[in-house]
């Protein structure tokens, strides 16, 4: 888990795909409950809304560049505030990946693994979270070049096969449940850009933070917004919010011809492969933070005791309905401080606190 420099290409592609994780579980069915007909359109302003608010986080953070988000708290509280920051986001980072794994891993059961048990499932997600936290966070975002290319592929086909079955009556009315639900309070119903998070965490290990920052906020913006076109255009309202695996009722519609039918076991794969690349990057993530924050030298070693908390935890989360309550509670309630405020006011009293050493100084 050395200093490893990662292209753009990387970056770009590897947080693009795990942004999709959540648009497989559950983000489709909470968007339509909450915004009805007007999901789309939620999700385009979601994405200007993200994208201005990046540029602003991107010029407050050009005195700083180079360093990531805990160096910053450094800058502001001190160690202190640095490793409270650090267990933070670790914990919130843990809460994601127990409640995704879960919930995905009860959904892939139900559509392909009927006579398995959750714990078998589980173990099949840990060994793969654990192995690619093995990789170190350069192998996981090459692999993340490799996945997202064909899975971008894959939803060309998918909007080839099933352009047929589109209805853009589906999209009316087009305010859904009404301007202010939508403009108002969608304003905070940021989780699904969680990935973006992460880009402060490896900034200095981005070779071109800015360019790999907006790059992503706009890739990311398009897998949101044309995975629920196609979901919203597809499924009507209100059908969609009653679908916990949404985007696989569509894979079982595509066909080829007589002789390509049912291909929803090959895109299937590729879920599972996702979900295994966003519970790596959160893993090795976790312990950026932990080797910086505690001065750990070798955390890797730490792997299989983490690994093994999080299979237990996620054992311990009774049903997928607590599952998607909790994620839908980090989404609404925890997603608008990690993802906008809390950067936002840390990168203000960083550059006030810089000022006014230059004018010390001066």
């Amino acid at each position: 888990m050395g200093r490893e420099h990662l292209s753009t290409w990387e970056v770009v592609c590897t947080l693009s795909l795990i942004t999709l994780t959540p648009v497989l579980i559950s983000f489709p069915q909470y968007s339509s409950r909450e915004f009805g007909n007007a999901a789309v359109l939620h999700s385009v302003y979601l994405a200007i809304v993200v994208f201005i608010f990046y540029l602003i986080i991107l010029k407050l953070y050009e005195p700083f560049a180079g360093k990531d988000i805990m160096d910053i708290a450094e800058i502001v509280g001190g160690k202190p505030l640095k490793i409270i920051m650090s267990i933070a986001v670790i914990l919130y980072t843990f809460a994601m990946m127990i409640f995704t794994m879960q919930e995905f891993g009860e959904d892939i059961k139900d559509v392909m693994f009927n006579h398995s048990t959750n714990a078998e499932i589980n173990i099949l997600f840990t060994i793969g979270m654990a192995f690619l936290g093995y990789f170190g966070i350069r192998g996981v975002f090459r692999l993340g070049t490799y996945l997202f290319p064909a899975i971008v592929i894959g939803f060309g086909l998918m909007f080839y096969s099933l352009s047929s079955k589109i209805d853009f009556i589906n999209l009316t009315p087009v305010l859904g449940t009404g301007a202010s639900t939508v403009f108002l309070k969608g304003l905070t119903q940021v989780g699904i850009y969680n990935s973006l998070s992460i880009m402060l965490v490896i900034a200095p290990l981005a070779k071109h933070f800015k360019k790999a920052t907006l790059f992503s906020v706009l890739s990311t913006s398009l897998v949101i917004i044309l995975s629920l076109f196609l979901l919203a255009t597809i499924i009507p309202y209100p059908s969609l919010n009653q679908k916990n695996f949404a985007i696989f009722e569509l894979t079982r519609y595509i066909g080829f011809g007589r002789f390509f039918q049912r291909l929803d076991a090959v895109f299937t794969f590729f879920w599972i492969m996702t979900c295994f690349v966003f519970l790596g990057v959160l893993l090795i993530v976790n312990f950026i933070m932990l080797k910086k924050a505690f001065n750990l030298k070798y955390p890797g070693r730490l792997i299989p005791c983490v690994s093994l908390i999080i299979f237990t935890s996620c054992n311990l989360v009774p049903s997928n309905a607590v599952s998607s309550i909790a994620r839908d509670f980090m989404y609404v309630s925890l997603s608008p401080y990690s993802l906008f405020l809390y950067p936002l006011i840390l990168l203000l009293l960083a550059r006030l606190k810089v000022s006014g050493r230059k004018k010390q100084d001066g």
